[in-house]
């Protein structure tokens, strides 16, 4: 219901940004000049407890286009041709592959998508009704450009067998060819609610949506880019818009971010907020110039669901293994010292960060932290956001902040001297010190701290240990399989032989279904490596040793590597090797 919820809400929201750059629904094209005169329906993709309705549904999408003198190929035909040649078996794994392939493959001018899906209008608080919602587009597979797309939904106790009935009447309203070319269609409900247009934004596919952080768009030579950042990486989740109604949909999104429209050679950096319901969702927009034209980011912030995620965390929920974990727990029980975290942008340092914090006992201890910015409110704990023009930097405000009386202090990110040094200062008078720091491993973070000019005995003697963590995407339970690799094999992927299996490592790959969007893989999970600062550690620095020699030191103490701690999650099934190479290099080994 929540993640309902929360694409319902982005839905509404991004509708609202292109505003007039889309058009009404279009009946099924009956020119007979048409291009498009052999078509393939595509295997439906199920979002709904239906498992014979999407077969049902696409029988009638083949009835309806027939009608409308399009040869459409037959069905059984085309889904031997995909599962033999392309290993397509369901309607969710077509995202794996371009409309420009299947029609290559399947001998056909145009593809039609379809996808099912249950629909809680109750969930809203709009409307009263539980709908069956069907999303039907066809694409041009020589252009890659959809010409004509469509939605209808029904009540849910007709059914998926209603939804195939309202099929039959598609084309039977009057043509409506004004701006035929938009690149969006909205979605009108059937019911009337004057106050509130229930309108969706076809293309953008809403199970995407749902689990998106972040929205580029991204302006080419003739046309925009679509894409949502998801788990780590970035998925296409649209279709191309031509380029002449990017500058449109750029100039709304300033529009309500409060930027100047105007401006199109600098970058621009604003904010905006979307409230219904009593729930607040932020968006961060970022603007910059490009050869095209001016390209979009727009990072997406659902404050309260992450409230809620962070009332139920724990580190072990993280993906930890059990000796970072109680390393972790070991360090938030000291009086004093300093604990850091270390990795590249996005690895889950701040996360992390919060759901120590979170473990801690608030009751006896003062907790205030500095951000840049402040994206989790959390409870019991006092935040300050960093805002430079009113001169409140991490420096000056960790030097407020210790004469506020504080046993615990976050610091966002340690990024010059005199942060670094106040951070360290606050460390060895009593405070315990929480801080991240972009490097790429615990070795380098001390090489970090000694090129900012901080005196090496001070900064040993100040910091307890450092967490060096990535993420790692997790296999779809759903569609995973199994791999084995001969010891040749791993060899030269950089992952070490298990040499108590003979037959060759056991491992996981991913595959693709309707579950994770046809990736393989669905959420992420933290993979690290603790180093606890000892006695010895600091005497190797005291004594300048090379950077080489510490780190083999740490090897030969027992200390599992960043990397040997995730080879260990692929073997355990939950993510693949391929995704370990994608994040770490076996020089982090």
């Amino acid at each position: 219901m929540k993640t309902r919820f929360r694409w319902f809400f982005l839905l509404v929201v991004l509708t609202s940004l292109i505003g007039g750059c889309a058009i009404p629904h279009a009946p099924l094209p009956t020119d007979p000049s048409n291009p498009l005169k052999r078509i393939a329906v595509l295997p439906m993709k199920n979002d709904t407890t239906d498992v014979d309705g999407p077969d049902v549904v696409r029988q009638k999408m083949v009835e309806a286009l027939t009608n409308r003198s399009y040869v459409v190929m037959d069905t059984k035909e085309s889904d031997q041709i995909l599962r033999d040649r392309m290993g397509i078996n369901l309607g969710g794994q077509l995202e794996l592959t371009t409309p420009q392939k299947l029609g290559e493959t399947l001998g056909v001018e145009g593809v039609l998508y379809g996808t099912l899906m249950d629909f809680d209008e109750t969930t809203t608080g709009l409307y009263n009704a539980k709908k069956v919602r069907g999303m039907f587009k066809i694409v041009n597979t020589a252009t890659g450009q959809t010409v004509w797309q469509r939605g209808l939904g029904v009540k849910k106790e007709q059914g998926t067998s209603g939804l195939a009935s309202g099929l039959v009447k598609l084309g039977a309203r009057a043509a409506d060819a004004r701006d035929k070319d938009a690149p969006w269609v909205l979605l009108q409900s059937t019911t009337t609610n004057q106050s509130t247009k229930d309108s969706l934004i076809m293309g953008l596919g809403t199970k995407l949506l749902s689990k998106a952080v972040g929205i580029h768009l991204e302006a080419e030579s003739d046309r925009s880019i679509v894409r949502f950042r998801i788990d780590g990486v970035l998925l296409r989740g649209a279709d191309p818009i031509d380029i002449a109604f990017h500058p449109r949909i750029v100039s709304r999104i300033k529009v309500i971010s409060d930027l100047d429209i105007s401006e199109t050679r600098k970058a621009q950096d604003g904010s905006f907020q979307f409230t219904a319901l009593g729930r607040t969702i932020d968006f961060r927009v970022s603007i910059i110039p490009s050869i095209h034209g001016e390209d979009v980011v727009i990072r997406i912030l659902d404050k309260e669901h992450l409230r809620t995620e962070f009332s139920q965390m724990n580190l072990s929920r993280l993906g930890f293994g059990d000796g970072v974990v109680e390393g972790i727990r070991r360090l938030t029980r000291f009086p004093h010292g300093m604990f850091l975290v270390t990795g590249p942008t996005g690895s889950g340092k701040t996360t992390t960060l919060y759901t120590a914090l979170q473990e801690m006992d608030h009751d006896v201890r003062k907790f205030i932290t500095i951000e840049d910015p402040v994206e989790y409110h959390l409870p019991g704990i006092v935040q300050i956001p960093v805002n430079e023009m009113k001169g409140v930097t991490f420096a000056s405000g960790l030097r407020n902040i210790l004469r506020h009386d504080p046993d615990v202090v976050m610091v966002g990110e340690i990024r010059d001297r005199d942060t670094a040094e106040v951070a360290v200062q606050a460390s060895l008078t009593g405070h315990l010190v929480f801080s991240t720091v972009h490097a790429n491993s615990s070795t380098d973070v001390i090489l970090r701290f000694l090129h900012m000019g901080i005196d090496p005995y001070n900064f040993v003697s100040a910091v307890n240990g450092v967490l060096t963590q990535r993420l790692l995407r997790t296999l779809c339970g759903r569609c995973r399989k199994e791999a084995r690799y001969g010891p040749s094999v791993l060899a030269e992927m950089g992952i070490p032989s298990d040499t108590g299996d003979a037959g060759g490592g056991l491992f996981f790959e991913p595959v693709g279904c309707g579950e994770c969007n046809g990736t393989g893989y669905k959420g992420r999970i933290s993979t690290g490596e603790f180093v606890p600062f000892t006695e010895e550690i600091r005497d190797w620095m005291i004594q300048r040793r090379s950077f080489g020699e510490i780190r083999a030191g740490i090897r030969k103490s027992g200390i599992a590597s960043l990397r040997g701690n995730a080879v260990a999650l692929a073997r355990a099934g939950r993510t693949s090797v391929a995704e370990i190479n994608r994040v770490t290099s076996p020089e982090e080994d």
